[in-house]
């Protein structure tokens, strides 16, 4: 079977796809707009170069005259808003019924299209030509039928995750925290100062990894104030040093919890790669990371989270294991596997 993939090769969830059905026996294609971070052992990688203007229809004139020579049997599409357009639009000006999957990954279908039209109708075109819409939990599901999504062409998709699976062989920081989220009130992250302060009070050799995100400057500022920046490292928010940084850290925490459908629900693809790069996690409550054995800790308690912290500290690392079979590898490549031969009507 010819499988086309189209995703972002700098990401270690579109690798993980891509080597696992190279192991199965399948030939397999990586089609990417972004530069090859990975070894990717026995895919082809097609990268597609990008243009402005005029250019965009040489872009697409170079698309569909790759995916017609390659072929495949299946189109898959990791990220609705970059690459799910791809099998769509192959479709609609090619007439080539070809089995066709689009993964949401959360953002996808949240704030960005709040307010722009002309993303909600890229979404209608897409969910309208492919056959099949994965979601990440129920919430996202809910989400893709109030975007116009046809409800029999959607499917939660499980995450699963492989410990240590980048293989960096990086050695975990001792007492290291990281987190990656913008300093915003929506995503309840602007006042981490009162978790920091009673995580180094509790280890004075404890270590925060931000990503330099929106509002880092005025949390930095408060830290200086209280000399505690020694306990900070500041990084960039490229795909490569995140993650490095995710390899490094021993404990990824999160504090966004929604309950509004058009900022997303569930964990977010950061966490599953902390759970590839063998991070423990300590996450706000919630049904979704029930999947997770993972700390977790009252959605906006301050002084909870820096427990949670503390305790997670003293936890052995099989603590990121997945253990509900639905997150089990091999259940879901079978799955995924058999859709691929069969279709999702079957």
């Amino acid at each position: 079977m010819k499988i086309l993939y189209c995703g972002s090769a700098k990401s270690v969830l579109v690798k993980q796809w891509c080597d696992e059905f190279v192991k199965r026996g399948h030939e397999v294609y990586l089609m990417t707009f972004h530069a090859v971070l990975h070894d990717f052992n026995g895919t082809k990688i097609i990268k597609v170069p990008t243009f402005n203007g005029l250019g965009r229809l040489i872009r697409w004139y170079k698309i569909i005259k790759a995916i017609r020579s390659i072929k495949p049997d299946v189109i898959h599409a990791h990220s609705l808003q970059t690459y799910g357009i791809i099998p769509a639009v192959f479709y609609k000006f090619t007439g080539k019924n070809i089995f066709s999957v689009v993964d949401c990954m959360g953002s996808d279908i949240g704030e960005t299209t709040q307010d722009k039209p002309e993303l909600k109708k890229k979404n209608n075109y897409i969910f309208r030509y492919v056959d099949l819409v994965t979601v990440k939990d129920r919430f996202a599901q809910a989400r893709v039928y109030e975007l116009g999504c046809n409800p029999q062409k959607t499917m939660i998709r499980p995450s699963f995750a492989e410990f240590n699976a980048l293989t960096l062989h990086t050695k975990k920081q001792k007492n290291s925290f990281i987190f990656l989220r913008r300093f915003e009130d929506k995503y309840k992250s602007t006042n981490l100062f009162e978790v920091i302060k009673k995580v180094v009070q509790a280890i004075p050799d404890a270590k925060f990894i931000f990503a330099k995100r929106y509002g880092w400057q005025s949390l930095y500022s408060i830290l200086t104030e209280h000399n505690l920046t020694s306990n900070i490292e500041l990084i960039e928010t490229d795909h490569a040093t995140i993650q490095k940084y995710l390899a490094k850290a021993n404990i990824y925490f999160d504090t966004f919890y929604s309950t509004n459908l058009v900022y997303g629900h569930g964990h977010g693809t950061t966490t599953i790669e902390a759970i590839f790069s063998g991070c423990k996690l300590v996450l706000p409550d919630r049904d979704e990371y029930n999947d997770f054995m993972c700390e977790t800790y009252k959605h906006g308690d301050m002084s909870d989270l820096a427990n949670a912290l503390i305790t997670t500290t003293k936890k052995r690392n099989d603590i990121i294991m997945i253990y509900n079979k639905k997150n089990n590898k091999k259940y879901i490549m079978d799955k995924f596997e058999k859709i691929y031969k069969q279709g999702w009507w079957k």
